[in-house]
């Protein structure tokens, strides 16, 4: 099983279903390679937890997995930033609140942290060719906008970002 906790403010657009339209949601996404009863059983404590605007969860193929994130399709044009972090701490989560939460300003699209690990971590060749080799997670958060607003869209990026620094470790991914 993997996931990653997503922090959206959806732009209202009729290609996105009703209760995500013009929306601040936090999204959560899993993908669990097993059974559906043990996706199910390790499903019940998220579910049960806050209730949920959609639940896309249930068996899918292999082919349809880009459908866990629901990312756009069409080619857009964004301007992103990441770092990998060694810890997700309460002092992390804390600041990952205060930096994207619903009274932080922030105005990205979606700010991310991802699990990382598993089969990340797996030895195909060289160790330092994979950045994120040995940490658990990642942050990715990502602006939408026209390349004349360059400037201005790669600033927020870098400001929740690098408000993460405490937990950075060199390099992005």
């Amino acid at each position: 099983m993997t996931s990653s906790i997503g922090v959206q403010r959806l732009p209202d657009i009729p290609v996105l279903p009703e209760p995500l339209r013009g929306a601040f949601v936090v999204h959560l996404r899993i993908g669990y390679l097993g059974s559906a009863a043990d996706g199910e059983r390790l499903l019940a404590p998220l579910r049960a937890s806050a209730p949920a605007l959609l639940d896309l969860v249930g068996e899918k193929p292999f082919t349809s997995s880009g459908e866990i994130r629901m990312d756009p399709v069409d080619p857009m044009a964004y301007f992103d930033r990441s770092v990998c972090l060694e810890e997700l701490s309460e002092k992390t989560a804390r600041t990952f609140v205060e930096l994207t939460g619903p009274e932080s300003g922030c105005t990205l699209v979606n700010v991310e942290i991802r699990v990382l690990g598993g089969a990340f971590d797996r030895e195909p060749g060289v160790p330092d060719s994979v950045p994120s080799r040995g940490l658990p997670y990642v942050v990715f958060g990502f602006a939408m906008g026209a390349p004349d607003q360059a400037a201005q869209l790669r600033a927020e990026p870098a400001r929740v970002v690098d408000g993460l620094a405490p937990g950075r470790r060199s390099g992005t991914w």
